[in-house]
């Protein structure tokens, strides 16, 4: 209907492989069942290191039915064995079926009989749902009140909100569901730990928007859909005028498909997003895995390359195996760690040098175990020890490695608002060699109990980790993400000379906020400094004939505040800018400097003999300079306190 009118669309839902190719009007934004499936084959066989599986195709599906058969395809040709292969009809209102239940049974029964080497029984290995998410989660039910523990992968539409939501609705509201997602594989066309920065944005946005909530796949990539519209809408340059209607509607559908290499690509919440020849987007889908009730990304992930970077790293020894080839595109496998952050205390918060000590917990989770010692903490004031580590374990293939580490690091601390300022206290973690295309480090959300400001300063506050800072109080802003950065060298690698060599890594930063008690600091600290306006307001309590008096008073107050002054800056690193505190003296100065003027006036008029007159602007003073402090303080108040 589309192709007919001539009207260009973008699908952000729909896997089938036809609705793009029998039409050139159709595009989509996240891959097709066949690019699922392939990568799916080479996920399993080379991360995995999986060569046996079991599929479990749902009948009278067009996508079940299309992904079997680019899967079946895929994993022969990489030398995979298919031990079983299941068909049904799927769900009977809404509950499993006799034939259903009858699947798990043979896979429980293939399980015994491959573990006790039985003639001819063959491992069933890695359980592949080919099916929609409410077939899925009633078979893991079923299957592990069965004691079937295979691993199990699903398709991006296990990644949807409602695969979980079916759980609930399966099981009763006393039960713990986790347990029957745990560890499940799924594709999905975004993972938000390693999203980049529109797709982090996107997140947040959406969780402000919608009270807590977090988007389900749908959102997100309809989204995606959007941005690439009004980006080929803004590049067709069309008329508008509905004269104009059929010619307009080919602009938009030529804009669309002029959107085809990664410099026209639009920066989506799913990543980059730029089709090719077949209108489909060219990018790999993530892979996560469930824990908890949360969709994390999985140990490792499938980035896609050029041919050239190809070739140069199968030239490599040690990375010609990360390399995948199918599609005739390049792909490579980018390892996940994900890092963990618990902080016990700070202390050792020295102004003038900007430091501070950390004692804090440090963990990794990664396929490999990962070596501290090959990770750069950006703000570390010394060398950080290590040691051994508290906790090591290795389970389903993860490596677990925990440290306790207590080490000095130095932050870029802005006095404008000093005593009323308000310091980020943190680090910056990345790996010193490997890139963003080799390793991913992530947050570990999981571990860390979630990575909200509110939760991450809950946290502290129940650890007092700041309580030895004293004149400090937690503050509103506490942040932990994952980003990157850009590193223009070769590290002295004579192989990477000539090359592009300004490649990002990736970067994971926590930062939390200190606010000086401002109060508390102005009585122990800047109470000469109420002394000296006491001392100046006495200045006008003599009578007007002693007005050599009153200058010799302000004169020595003008003396005493420079030197406390000068005294409080020692204490200050060498700035280059005003600062609250100055600005409070700078209105200690000012009033004296006014002070001066009035004396000077009243000399005048004592040498007119006109007293009577002088002690009338001698009482008017009296009573003028504690309103002259009143304002100079609130002006003080509204430049630095309220801010």
């Amino acid at each position: 209907v589309y192709a007919q009118n001539g009207i260009p669309a973008i699908t952000a839902s729909s896997l089938n492989d036809e609705v793009t190719t029998v039409t050139d009007w159709y595009f989509r934004v996240l891959p097709n069942s066949t690019a699922q499936a392939y990568q799916m084959a080479h996920y399993i066989y080379h991360v995995l290191g999986q060569e046996n599986v079991t599929i479990l195709e749902l009948n009278k599906d067009a996508f079940a039915q299309s992904i079997t058969r680019s899967f079946q395809s895929a994993f022969d040709d990489l030398g995979g064995n298919i031990s079983y292969h299941y068909h049904f009809d799927g769900l009977q209102n809404g509950q499993m079926t006799p034939e259903m239940q009858d699947i798990v049974a043979q896979i429980k029964t293939a399980n015994r009989e491959f573990a006790q080497k039985k003639k001819d029984a063959q491992d069933p290995g890695v359980l592949i749902f080919f099916m929609r998410a409410p077939e899925g989660a009633n078979f893991l039910v079923e299957m592990r009140n069965q004691g079937v523990e295979n691993l199990a992968f699903g398709p991006s539409s296990f990644a949807n909100l409602n695969f979980l939501s079916t759980f609930r609705t399966v099981l009763p509201a006393s039960q713990e569901i986790y347990s029957y997602s745990n560890g499940v594989y799924v594709l999905a066309p975004v993972v938000y730990d390693t999203a980049g920065d529109e797709g982090r944005a996107f997140l947040q946005r959406f969780r402000e928007t919608y009270q807590g909530e977090d988007p389900g796949m749908k959102a997100a990539t309809n989204c995606d859909a959007l941005k690439v519209a009004v980006q080929a809408i803004e590049n067709a340059k069309i008329s508008g005028d509905s004269a104009n209607l059929t010619a307009d509607r080919q602009k938009l559908r030529d804009a669309l498909a002029a959107i085809d290499t990664p410099t026209e690509a639009v920066e989506g919440v799913t990543g980059k997003l730029y089709f090719d020849k077949n209108r489909n987007p060219v990018k790999p889908i993530d892979t996560s895995i469930y824990q908890n009730g949360q969709r994390i990304s999985a140990i490792s992930q499938v980035v896609e390359i050029t041919r050239q970077d190809a070739e140069w790293l199968m030239s490599q020894k040690t990375s010609k195996n990360s390399v995948l080839q199918y599609d005739n595109r390049y792909f490579r496998l980018t390892d996940v760690a994900y890092i963990g952050i618990d902080i016990n205390q700070v202390s050792e918060l020295d102004v003038q040098t900007g430091t501070y000590t950390v004692d804090f917990y440090l963990w990794f989770r990664a396929r490999e175990p990962m070596n501290p010692e090959d990770f750069e903490f950006l703000q570390a004031a010394s060398v950080i020890e290590y040691g051994d580590p508290v906790v090591e374990t290795v389970e389903n293939g993860i490596s677990y490695r925990a440290y306790h580490v207590q080490a000095s690091f130095k932050g870029d601390f802005r006095y404008n608002d000093y005593p009323f300022d308000a310091q980020i206290i943190g680090f910056d973690v990345k790996h010193k060699f490997k890139n963003a295309q080799e390793l991913l480090i992530v947050p570990d959300t999981i571990g860390m109990r979630g990575i909200t400001a509110t939760e991450i300063l809950d946290r502290l506050r129940r650890q007092n980790a700041i309580a030895a800072l004293g004149d400090w109080n937690l503050g509103d802003f506490a942040q932990i993400q994952q980003s990157k950065i850009n590193n223009n060298s070769t590290l002295g690698n004579p192989d990477l000379v000539g090359r592009d060599t300004n490649i990002p890594y990736s970067r994971v930063s926590f930062n939390f906020e200190i606010v000086r008690d401002g109060i508390k600091y102005s009585l122990k600290n800047l109470l000469p400094l109420f002394f000296l306006l006491g001392l100046a307001q006495l200045a006008f309590f003599s009578s007007a004939s002693d007005y050599g008096k009153m200058y010799d008073i302000v004169t020595s107050v003008i003396l005493t505040a420079a030197f406390f002054q000068l005294g409080l800056t020692e204490s200050l690193p060498n700035i280059g800018y005003t600062t609250a505190m100055d600005w409070m003296f700078y209105m200690l100065y000012l009033l004296c400097i006014l002070q001066i003027v009035v004396i000077l006036v009243i000399k005048t008029y004592i040498d007119k003999s006109e007293e009577a007159h002088a002690n009338k602007i001698v009482f008017i003073s009296r009573w003028a300079y504690p309103l002259a402090v009143i304002f100079g303080g609130y002006v003080v108040y509204l430049m630095f306190w309220t801010s």
